[in-house]
């Protein structure tokens, strides 16, 4: 009897666990852009409580400065694959801007983390603004792995920069005796 409530209790926290990654799944970000050429796209959102670590992905079609609460966090070029930039410093509680100057289409996604329970994302979408001009919205980024900037398997940061010691990855870690 204990072993079939060892297996239902360890099923079912299983099921919870699958559950709780799936509700912090990130969005799909979409390529936006201003009417205006050199115009900014920007997103206000609030954020509250202790922030232990804000990762900024981006991609763009050219080049995008990234500045964020009127200060630059830094840029991107190309939309291969996504930079990763830590930008913990820069997001303080209550309202923050995120803005985007590119003259071509971008892509972001925020990770916004509080605690180990409660994560937030910001996505690239429609419900961002243009700076000057119009907000033009483009298809979501590809869904397809291989084109997709955002794939977290291409894209290394904090969190997942482990896996750059991994036998086999394209993108290897720099061996300490190159150094």
């Amino acid at each position: 009897m204990k072993s079939i409530a060892l297996q239902i209790g360890v099923s079912l926290a299983g099921v919870h666990l699958a559950f709780s990654q799936l509700a912090n799944s990130p969005p799909s970000p979409r390529w936006v852009t201003a009417s205006e050429k050199t115009a900014s796209v920007e997103k206000s959102f609030e954020w509250s409580g202790k922030l232990l670590k804000a990762i900024l992905f981006s991609a763009a079609e050219t080049k995008a400065e990234i500045v964020i609460n009127g200060k630059t966090a830094g840029s991107v070029v190309g939309r291969e694959t996504a930079a990763s930039l830590d930008v913990t410093k820069l997001i303080h509680e209550g309202a923050n801007t995120l803005s985007l100057r590119s003259d071509a289409p971008v892509a972001v996604l925020l990770e916004l983390n509080g605690d180990l329970a409660r994560k937030q994302w910001i996505a690239s979408d429609a419900s961002w603004k243009a700076g000057k001009g119009t907000l033009a919205v483009r298809d979501a980024v590809d869904a397809d792995a291989a084109k997709n900037p955002f794939d977290f398997k291409k894209t290394f940061d904090a969190y997942n920069s482990w896996q750059l010691a991994k036998p086999g990855n394209q993108n290897q870690a720099t061996d300490p005796s190159t150094l």
